[in-house]
């Protein structure tokens, strides 16, 4: 059966998160600070003496240490849901409210203040939990990165805000431009003077020379005049302002967008010349199409004609009947077809047989 924990159990586990010697072990410590050696099983034993009682601690102390670390657990997977909560939202940009350890104050949103006090409500102990994780990025985001924008990408780190006296250093640490030899002097008297260390590197020390030496030698090679470097083809670029500008005469890396672009401008070109080629194809059957029925016209036209002229020559037909009918078969057939001089020659001597007028 799971143990049940109490209020009082779970603010006193809280508390002893926040020691430093507990802290420091599981959650990491500080550059400067030495560790204690100590393993993350003995913390938790260690917390589990000073919780539950002696005669609980006799009958399974890795049992009881297990217990502290699933509660320990527990409370981080919780801390992290609920914190997920504090986002901004709009123009499809997520990033997390600034929020200071000890809570909202004056300078917090409206938003942010009650998506807290929703949180605090359904979650007592996250003002506490949020003091002691708010520095660790395993449990808050140490930043919220934004979209692409003009001057490239940017984030928002997710700092806790620092004291006044950091923000604003003291200007007589601050070394002048002009005189950085007295500044440097003034510096590392105070720090002597601050530490009740004697300033020895300062008075033994001499000042730097400018220029430079020749060697007394008697072949001594003369001092090559001082020139300035060579401009460098990257001399141009502005690397404070926008740093996506790309050398005069090299072409910009097509983006996304310029891509898609090509590739629809692309798509347009081949459905025009598929709609060309299909458009000319239809043209040539149409031309064939009227080729082949102009021919057979004209063998309709030629074997009608052909049939009158033998009618004719029978008697079927006279000569004005002839005319009439030759007339109906070329109006019927399209325009009449020039015979061959040999086919002429051959109905002109049928007729001059017949002693009669060739027809016309």
């Amino acid at each position: 059966m799971a143990y049940k924990w109490t209020e009082p159990e779970i603010w006193k586990l809280i508390n002893l998160l926040k020691s430093p010697q507990n802290f420091k072990v599981l959650y990491g410590h500080a550059s400067e600070d030495n560790s204690s050696g100590d393993t993350k099983h003995a913390v938790h034993l260690r917390i589990a003496t000073a919780l539950f009682e002696e005669s609980a601690l006799e009958k399974d102390k890795g049992k009881i240490a297990s217990r502290v670390k699933n509660k320990i657990t527990w409370l981080e997977n919780t801390f992290k849901k609920k914190v997920k909560e504090l986002k901004k939202t709009g123009n499809g940009v997520e990033e997390y409210y600034q929020i200071s350890a000890t809570g909202p104050d004056h300078d917090t949103e409206d938003r942010a203040k009650s998506i807290w006090e929703r949180i605090v409500k359904e979650y007592k102990y996250f003002p506490d939990l949020y003091r002691v994780w708010c520095t660790k990025p395993n449990l808050v985001p140490i930043c919220a990165t934004t979209g692409v924008g003009p001057n490239g990408g940017e984030f928002v780190l997710i700092q806790q805000i620092p004291d006044a006296s950091q923000m604003h250093p003291s200007p007589s640490h601050i070394p002048s431009p002009l005189h950085p030899s007295s500044s440097l002097n003034s510096v590392h008297s105070n720090t002597s003077a601050s530490s009740g260390s004697s300033p020895t590197l300062s008075e033994n020390a001499t000042p730097l020379q400018s220029g430079f030496q020749t060697p007394a030698k008697e072949n001594a090679v003369p001092a090559i005049s001082q020139r300035g470097p060579r401009s460098s083809a990257f001399s141009s670029l502005s690397f404070s302002g926008n740093t996506n500008k790309t050398p005069s005469g090299v072409p910009p890396k097509p983006n996304f967008e310029d891509k898609m672009i090509g590739l629809q401008k692309e798509m347009m070109e081949h459905a025009q010349k598929r709609a060309d080629d299909v458009q000319s194809l239809k043209r040539l059957r149409e031309d064939r199409k009227t080729k082949d029925q102009r021919l057979k016209r004209r063998k309709l036209l030629q074997d009608g004609r052909a049939q009158l002229f033998a009618e004719f020559q029978a008697g079927i037909w006279d000569q004005e009947a002839y005319h009439v009918e030759r007339k109906r078969l070329d109006e019927e057939y399209g325009t009449p077809i020039h015979v061959t001089g040999m086919s002429l020659a051959l109905r002109k001597v049928v007729y001059l047989g017949r002693n009669s007028e060739y027809p016309n």
